[in-house]
C-alpha cells in the first residue's frame, strides 16, 4: 500500500519537494510555490483566549478591557496583537508588553495556566472551548489575509495515496468552515 510522507510548514521553500522525501505540505501564507498545486483548506481566524478564572465571569469584556492583562504573544507573529487592537479601534495602548512563545501549543497551555490572554487560530481550540478550560474573553476577531493549504508537486497530482489523503483533508477542512 503506497503511503505519503506530509511536512507542515510556515514558509514558502521553494524546493521543498525537490530536496526532501515530502509528498506534500500543509502550508501557512499565501499559494506561492511554483510547480506546485495549492489547495485552500481554510483561512485564520484569531480570536483571543484566557481561563475563566482569569477574566472572570461578566463576559463579553471590551476589546479595551483586555488591555489590562497580560498579553500573550507568538514570537514569530509578533505584531498580532496590535493588528486585532487596531481593528477593534483601540489605539495608544502598550500591546506589545507581555511574554512571547515559540508556539501556538505554548500559548494556548500559557492561557489555560492562568498567565494571561493568548490571541490564537479559533481552530487551533476548539477542545479547550468546548471543555471550558479556555474562554473568549471578547468577541472581536483578526481575520488573517493568509491561509492553509495543502501544497504538493504538480508531478505528484496522479498519486492515488495522495488524492485519498486530499479529499479526506478538503472534506475535514470543509466541515471545519462550516
Amino acid at each position: 500500500h503506497e503511503g505519503i510522507t506530509l511536512n507542515l510548514t510556515t514558509h514558502a521553500e521553494p524546493f521543498l519537494f525537490t530536496d526532501t522525501p515530502f509528498d506534500a505540505a500543509i502550508h501557512f501564507g499565501n499559494p506561492i510555490w511554483p510547480g506546485t498545486v495549492a489547495e485552500h483548506l481554510f483561512g485564520e481566524e484569531l480570536v483571543p483566549v484566557a481561563s475563566p478564572r482569569l477574566v472572570g465571569k461578566s463576559l463579553p469584556l471590551q476589546p479595551i478591557e483586555l488591555a489590562k492583562f497580560t498579553l500573550l504573544h507568538q514570537s514569530a507573529r509578533p505584531d498580532m496583537w496590535r493588528q486585532w487592537f487596531t481593528e477593534a479601534g483601540v489605539h495608544d495602548i502598550n500591546n506589545m508588553r507581555g511574554p512571547r512563545f515559540d508556539l501556538f501549543s505554548m500559548l494556548v497551555e500559557a492561557a489555560r495556566a492562568g498567565l494571561g490572554v493568548a490571541l490564537v487560530p479559533r481552530f487551533l481550540v476548539l477542545g479547550e472551548l468546548g471543555e471550558g478550560t479556555l474562554t473568549i474573553p471578547c468577541s472581536q476577531t483578526l481575520r488573517s489575509e493568509k491561509g492553509y493549504y495543502l501544497v504538493y508537486p504538480e508531478s505528484k497530482q496522479g498519486s492515488a495515496a495522495l488524492h485519498a489523503f486530499k479529499n479526506w483533508l478538503l472534506d475535514a477542512a470543509r466541515q471545519y468552515s462550516g
